[in-house]
């Protein structure tokens, strides 16, 4: 649709002012702040889940449901 985001990223801590949300016009852009947003909370022990899903295919999920592969840090993009 003409006019609206290509994406958003959304996220919520325990404390009312602690989440946050952005909207994309560009899917590289909202990757790129996906993962930085997930690695700033991660390393302060804020994340209890997190996932990015582009065109209704899921490209980043954490914890990793698939226990064969190596742990995901969010590192790769």
């Amino acid at each position: 649709m003409r006019g609206r985001p290509k994406g958003e990223l959304w996220w919520q801590d325990a404390d009312p002012e602690g989440g946050g949300w952005e909207e994309f016009d560009d899917v590289d852009e909202l990757t790129r702040r996906y993962h930085e947003v997930f690695r700033e909370r991660r390393a302060r022990g804020l994340v209890r889940s997190a996932f990015l899903r582009i065109d209704g295919t899921t490209v980043h999920r954490w914890p990793r449901t698939d226990t064969r592969a190596a742990p995901d840090d969010g590192a790769a993009s």
